[in-house]
């Protein structure tokens, strides 16, 4: 098997004020004087930009699909969106302005130094859990860059689950935690819903219509899943029909918010960015 290679590279980010990390897929071979498509997948609260090769097999899965002609030789950003283990849930925050430091640096960043095709219809972004709650804001932010977009158990809830609302009031609560952190950035000691909300993909869907470039959504979710209770996905998923927007929903049966689920559905994500293009 042809095998591609994984990198660790390190910026200055002036928004971020910090060394930022991302690990780069670079398809076997890679050669700067070709262009490839580019895939972001970005991950979920308490990891980082190592989980995906770690945990998700997306190396393998990666050159298992060009190997087979699934996808064509692609490079793949997998970016830190928690520094110093700090969650940033791809917002703008006073935790980070994580939201700025992709759109201002990371992106352009990217295009400068590896060898990227133009066109969004060669751009995909997409992620698990809080990632897939980034990557859908991004998508709908971004569609004149992206053409395609994967939430895998996306951390969307369409109202403050009972689970949320006792975060907000546990005293046990430790510093630089999931839940310290969720809060630091959505409103602490009180979530704050409007603040939520805002951020939330509905609070983006009329801006993103206007500019009439539309997207295309793959979108799955287990439905044992507690962490992102798949009721969320469901609700999502009926946004789309009534917004009559192309879109793939998958529920995965028996799967709980795993790595396993993410690894297994991950080759069906790579059929569908390659047959959307």
């Amino acid at each position: 098997m042809k095998k591609g290679i994984i990198e660790n590279k390190s910026f200055y980010s002036k928004i971020l004020n910090l060394k930022w990390e991302y690990n780069i897929y670079l398809p076997y071979e890679y050669d700067n004087n070709k262009k490839y498509n580019l895939i972001y997948m970005l991950h979920g609260a308490s990891d980082d930009h190592h989980s995906w090769i770690k945990k998700g097999a997306a190396y393998q899965t990666l050159n298992n699909a060009i190997e087979a002609n699934i996808i064509e030789p692609t490079i793949v950003i997998f970016p830190s969106g928690s520094p110093n283990t700090k969650d940033s849930w791809y917002v703008n925050s006073n935790v980070y302005k994580m939201q700025d430091a992709f759109e201002k640096e990371l992106f352009s960043h990217i295009e400068e130094t590896y060898s990227i095709k133009e066109g969004r219809e060669n751009h995909s972004i997409g992620g698990l859990s809080m990632g897939g709650y980034g990557a859908l804001r991004f998508a709908l932010r971004n569609p004149n860059y992206f053409s395609s977009v994967f939430s895998l158990s996306p951390a969307i809830f369409d109202y403050i689950t009972d689970d949320m609302k006792k975060i907000a009031y546990s005293p046990k609560i430790v510093e630089d935690s999931f839940e310290h952190m969720f809060l630091n950035i959505y409103g602490n000691p009180i979530i704050d819903e409007k603040l939520w909300h805002s951020l939330n993909y509905k609070a983006l869907w009329n801006e993103y219509v206007k500019k009439q470039i539309p997207l295309k959504f793959f979108v799955s979710n287990g439905t044992l899943d507690t962490a992102t209770p798949i009721e969320h996905t469901r609700i999502f998923d009926d946004f789309l029909k009534e917004k009559k927007t192309e879109h793939v929903y998958i529920e995965q049966k028996y799967l709980e918010h795993s790595w396993g689920a993410w690894a297994i559905i991950l080759p069906d994500v790579l059929q569908y960015i390659s047959t959307t293009k």
